[in-house]
């Protein structure tokens, strides 16, 4: 059996009440939509060049101070020569079939 709904005058004004909260009001109780502004005016192109090279200076000088310019070579040299001479497989490769033609 299915349950019934409550009868009286207090479900009755509950629901009323929320039906009448969740309705939009009158139109001259709502807000005012915002005034139409002009889109914001674009930078000139030598603004945005220059942001643009300050960034990029503003990035070398934080490179440079915090010693991120460089490997230590001569610990490269010694640590890593025998890559240096080394094939990978493809190279290897097309050097088999060089030879073979």
């Amino acid at each position: 059996m299915a349950p019934r709904p409550p009868k009286g005058l207090v479900p009755a004004v509950l629901w009323g009440l929320s039906l009448f909260l969740n309705l939009p009001g009158p139109i001259w109780l709502q807000p005012a939509p915002p005034p139409q502004s002009s889109p914001p005016p674009q930078p000139h192109p030598c603004h945005t060049c220059r942001g643009l090279v300050d960034s990029f200076n503003k990035g070398l000088e934080r490179t440079i101070r915090d010693n991120f310019g460089g490997g230590n070579t001569a610990w490269e040299e010694e640590k890593l020569s025998k890559y240096k001479d080394s094939l990978s497989w493809g190279n290897r490769e097309a050097l088999w079939w060089l030879r073979a033609v």
